[in-house]
């Protein structure tokens, strides 16, 4: 854990030291510094993709809260969906088929996250809305194999955790409207525990694992904001 909240606390302590950035007020952007009036914001997606030879289907869900004018606390629920065959369509009894057999998983995640939206009025002139901050993912990962066709992961089940710094930015489609495409990046520590299942003589026998490794994300989607004084 204390390799998450390093660059958490490295992602805050940033934010608040970073007053360079002055907020230009003519520009009618979200998270207005001096603006009467509370911001919320709504974000989502939902879209199928090709991976390899399976399909899937993801989608997000996520509000936002701002307060103190700059800063915004949000949380995010995502779900994704891929299933497919194997390669080859020869079962372990040595048969051929027609077809492979069908294989399945299913990703669940929230994500809790902190923002802080820079003033950058040459960016804002040009409807971006720059932030820096940190989130924290919390996940499971659940999949199924096919008997006939393989002894490995026949089951598997997965508990994630993983949390850093975070850079994006909002692009408003339209200056003075309500949407915006929002575009990020971040570097995160995750900790996997997971159980997977192999056939060995006919039986499930279940082998535990830890994993720690440190990667990057990124992340998209659409987004609705609005004020309320």
């Amino acid at each position: 854990m204390r390799d998450i909240l390093h660059p958490l606390l490295i992602a805050v302590v940033l934010t608040f030291t970073h007053g360079a950035c002055a907020q230009d007020e003519r520009l009618p952007t979200p998270y207005d510094p001096r603006g009467a009036h509370q911001t919320w914001g709504f974000k989502g997606k939902a879209f199928p993709f090709p991976l390899g030879d399976h399909l899937g289907l993801t989608a997000l869900l996520g509000v936002e809260y701002g307060f103190l004018k700059r800063q915004s606390l949000g949380v995010d629920g995502f779900i994704a969906h891929t299933f497919g065959t194997y390669d080859a369509f020869t079962d372990t009894a040595g048969v051929e088929h027609s077809d492979g057999g069908r294989t399945w998983t299913t990703y669940k995640a929230v994500f809790f996250n902190y923002r802080y939206y820079l003033g950058a009025s040459a960016l804002r002139e040009r409807n971006w809305v720059p932030y820096v901050g940190a989130f924290y993912r919390y996940g499971t990962v659940n999949g199924a194999g096919d008997a006939e066709y393989t002894k490995h992961d026949l089951e598997f089940h997965e508990q994630h955790r993983s949390g850093g710094p975070l850079v994006g930015a909002l692009y408003l489609i339209d200056a003075g409207g309500p949407f915006a495409l929002d575009v990020n990046l971040g570097l995160f520590r995750k900790q996997v525990d997971e159980v997977r299942y192999d056939q060995v003589d006919g039986v499930l026998v279940p082998t535990n694992g830890h994993r720690e490794f440190t990667s990057v994300r990124v992340g998209f989607n659409l987004y609705v904001w609005f004020k309320r004084s």
